[in-house]
């Protein structure tokens, strides 16, 4: 999925934001992989997105390590 305000292929759980209507990326992905994204780290540095992003927030549960990681846990044959 391509997020049209920052042009980075997104991993997405839930479509819009309040009042908006758009896409919204995984924070969960952004926070374990978003600073393997150039597109993401483009996008902070442009200050479409902000640094934070790329830190769990408190509360939040455990996050795996990696989204490979995640998509063996989730989908082990595949």
């Amino acid at each position: 999925m391509w997020d049209t305000r920052i042009r980075v292929p997104l991993v997405r759980l839930s479509s819009g934001e309040p009042g908006d209507g758009g896409d919204l990326a995984c924070a969960g992905w952004l926070a374990v992989e978003g600073i393997n994204s150039v597109e993401v780290c483009l996008a902070i540095s442009f200050g479409r997105l902000p640094d934070r992003v790329l830190e769990p927030r408190p509360g939040w549960p455990a996050l795996f390590g990696s989204f490979e990681e995640m998509v063996e846990a989730n989908w082990p044959n595949g």
